[in-house]
């Protein structure tokens, strides 16, 4: 038996065969009985009553019984398969072939443990309500039968002690199936609640297996990311010859800024890798407008600004596959300003996402510590001052105020 649910088809199946042997029993003891009364002429039956009355005890008992089974059956018909319901016409109809039996049987002490049978059927539904309202129709029956067995001038034995028997057997063993339901019920629950521990056991263990499975091919994603990231950074640095090492320096910054503004391990990895790759875009510029010696001309510089939404559409199938979904926005925005001035989209503010907040000031500070073709670097009270200036419309002054900070404690200082 399942430890979830009452098996109402197992026990249906096993309840068709008491109804029919209980109502074939009967029929072959009512004809053997019956003969017995019309052979013996005991209870006072000669030839003429084996018409009058045995034979119609014998057809009306007989059609009780099959047509109780039979009404049974019809019914069930018309309940959903499995449910609960089936128990009340499946034990009703074997209360009514003990009933039918009890109050025809002239042998009345022949029936006195049989209300037993629709109240063990009870015990095998577990079921408290069932056992009540069978109870109170057994005792019903058995209280009927003994008044008609009572009432009948031809039954002349003392059925009071045989009564009182019956009620006894009734009694005792519904109290003895009560107890057993009960036991019943305690180790169906103590079994589904073990059973429940071990599915949840079970599905905790799976769950980590297959935890430790995504977290393994995470690691392996991840690894080859990185290796990518390198990759990409140094191909970068390769085709620009005018900023070797900017990648790298842009990277550590704002990497210092980030740790500096306590964010995640995860986070500042993140910000780290888009520092490596945050001019990736300028792979799809011509070689000659990146490494051109001297100033750029205004067509030259609108063809330039160009590597910020290149280096998105580079980024943006890594940035969707793995733990850095950022990667693809530091490439994009930043040459944001905070004030909207900027491009590719002129955001502004925090509208504008953090990471590429700090690589803008990341990398306009190693811009101005380096040595162009076209112009010398700056000297640290300039580069603050070009810092401070730009704080509220170029960057971020929060951002601005960290840098400041790592500049004072000498965590940054150029190159």
């Amino acid at each position: 038996m399942s430890t979830k649910t009452v098996d109402y088809a197992r026990w249906r199946k096993l309840i068709y065969k008491v109804q029919l042997i209980a109502a074939f029993a009967t029929l072959i003891a009512e004809i053997i009985i019956n003969t017995i009364l019309y052979v013996t002429r005991s209870q006072g039956y000669g030839p003429e009553t084996i018409v009058s009355k045995l034979l119609r005890y014998l057809l009306l008992t007989s059609l009780i019984n099959f047509g109780s089974i039979i009404a049974g059956r019809i019914i069930l018909s018309r309940i959903p398969e499995n449910s609960p319901r089936q128990r009340y016409v499946l034990v009703m109809t074997i209360e009514a072939i003990c009933i039918d039996v009890a109050y025809s049987h002239y042998q009345f002490g022949v029936t006195l443990g049989i209300f037993v049978i629709p109240l063990s059927f009870c015990i095998l539904y577990e079921d408290f309500k069932l056992h009540n309202i069978t109870l109170a129709v057994s005792i019903a029956g058995l209280l009927a039968a003994a008044i008609a067995r009572g009432l009948d001038p031809v039954y002349n034995t003392d059925i009071v002690a045989e009564t009182i028997i019956a009620f006894t057997i009734l009694l005792v063993f519904s109290f003895f199936a009560r107890l057993i339901i009960n036991v019943l019920k305690e180790n169906r629950q103590e079994l589904l609640r073990i059973q429940k521990e071990a599915e949840k056991a079970k599905y905790v263990d799976e769950l980590n297996k297959k935890n430790a499975e995504l977290a393994k091919e995470k690691e392996r994603l991840n690894d080859l990311t990185r290796e990518s990231i390198l990759a990409l950074s140094n191909a970068v640095e390769f085709n620009d010859h005018y900023t070797n090492g900017h990648l790298q320096r842009v990277a550590n910054y704002s990497k210092l800024i980030a740790e500096k503004m306590e964010l995640s391990h995860d986070k500042i990895t993140e910000i780290y890798y888009a520092g490596l790759l945050h001019d990736v875009g300028k792979l799809g510029i011509n070689n000659e407008i990146i490494n051109k010696p001297e100033r750029l001309n205004d067509e030259e510089y609108e063809t330039i600004k160009q590597h910020t939404p290149m280096g998105y559409k580079i980024l943006r199938d890594m940035s969707e596959k793995t733990d850095f979904k950022d990667l693809s926005n530091g490439a994009k925005w930043h040459h944001e300003r905070f004030d909207g001035t900027g491009y590719p989209d002129k955001l502004k503010g925090t509208e504008i996402p953090l990471i590429a907040r700090i690589i803008a000031v990341a990398d306009s500070y190693d811009a101005m510590t380096s040595t162009r073709s076209y112009r010398q670097s700056m000297n640290c009270d300039q580069v603050r001052q070009e810092l401070v200036d730009g704080k509220g419309t170029q960057f971020d002054p929060e951002i601005i105020d960290i840098m400041l900070e790592l500049l004072d404690e000498g965590k940054i200082n150029g190159r």
